[in-house]
């Protein structure tokens, strides 16, 4: 109401980040924040975050809002996408693609694993724990993706939710609902088949 806000920030590399804040009429304001410890930031191979500006709120955000809580069963309450630009680790990436690609709101773009990893996988950290009840995924193609869904409340321990390690279904997106847990801070797909990669990743539940 007064013009001032506040940013929560956290840095998953070592090194200097610089934060921008812009604003129409007004002279822009920088802040360099410099990072110690690891993983280093690697220039040309880690990708920078997108550019986030502001945006209104409009009608079709409202409609897309009901359709995720009528898939949650949550009827009027607030809409969770827990994984939505959260951070994600992977066994390896193929050139030309990014794990950040799995959770970055775009389907025409992917994460790929490389192409000698014999055991591919993509976790997504949702930074809070939360009862998780739907998750949708979307692959690159419409092909027969096999793999097994983990979750936990910590990257040591982890339990499977769902098993399509066998599965014959030929499809580019699949959706499961149920109880998936309380307390779930990670979730983490295995690929068992030839067919790895994931084109978006959304979750949700309630806290």
């Amino acid at each position: 109401m007064d013009g001032q806000a506040a940013i929560a920030f956290r840095s998953y590399h070592g090194g200097s980040t610089v934060i921008q804040a812009t604003s129409e009429g007004l002279e822009p304001a920088q802040i360099t924040i410099k990072t110690e410890g690891t993983p280093l930031w690697r220039e040309s191979v880690d990708r920078p975050v997108t550019s986030r500006p502001y945006r209104r709120f409009h009608s079709r955000d409202a409609e897309k809002a009901y359709e995720w809580r009528n898939m949650l069963g949550t009827g009027n309450g607030p809409l969770m996408t827990f994984a939505d630009q959260r951070p994600t680790w992977a066994s390896s990436v193929l050139s030309g693609t990014s794990k950040t690609f799995a959770n970055d709101g775009n389907e025409t773009t992917a994460w790929q694993p490389a192409t000698d990893d014999t055991q591919p996988w993509l976790y997504v950290s949702l930074e809070f724990q939360y009862t998780v009840n739907c998750i949708e995924l979307t692959f690159p193609t419409k092909d027969n993706y096999q793999y097994i869904i983990e979750v936990g409340k910590t990257e040591d321990e982890w339990t499977t939710i769902i098993d399509q390690s066998t599965t014959t279904v030929v499809t580019q997106q699949q959706t499961f609902e149920g109880d998936f847990g309380q307390d779930i801070t990670y979730v983490r797909i295995r690929f068992i088949g030839k067919k790895a990669g994931l084109a978006e990743m959304r979750i949700g539940g309630k806290m």
